[in-house]
């Protein structure tokens, strides 16, 4: 960082203090939106040197952090299903192409295949719907992983 020219370390203290003020994704996009690697990279490591500052100075306090993340999350995320399983009970353990696995908490009946993108949104009290994009019922789901 110190081979950086004065004005490229100028503008980068002026951008990372505006990323205060900003939620996370939003920081994030901005800095996917810089062009140069140099300062794209010292983008990224400005957005990590603040969330170690905020876990430091949010020890103890967890739960604030915490919300705050939630604050910032999307109300919804469509993806593609990858694999469905069944438990014991014959309910669906839907593995999602990004990784995620979320099980089935209802007995709401669905006929979903693998390669189909289902929408997954937030409910009331920390809940969660999956419900194709297609259309039809919805069932009421809980992240396994």
């Amino acid at each position: 960082m110190l081979t950086m020219r004065p004005i490229l370390l100028a503008a980068l203290l002026t951008f990372a203090s505006g990323l205060v003020a900003q939620t996370l994704p939003e920081q994030v996009r901005q800095c996917a939106a810089i062009e140069g690697s140099e300062q794209r990279l010292a983008c990224y490591d400005a957005i990590s040197e603040g969330l170690i500052e905020r876990v430091e100075e949010s020890f103890g306090q967890e739960d604030e952090l915490i919300a705050d993340m939630v604050e910032a999350a999307p109300e919804s995320i469509q993806v593609a299903i990858a694999s469905i399983q069944r438990n014991a009970d014959n309910q669906m353990i839907i593995t999602l192409d990004n990784g995620q696995i979320w099980r089935q908490i209802d007995i709401n009946r669905v006929t979903w295949e693998e390669g189909e993108v289902v929408e997954i949104t937030r409910g009331m009290l920390n809940s969660f719907f999956m419900r194709s994009t297609e259309g039809g019922r919805r069932m009421r789901v809980s992240r396994a992983n």
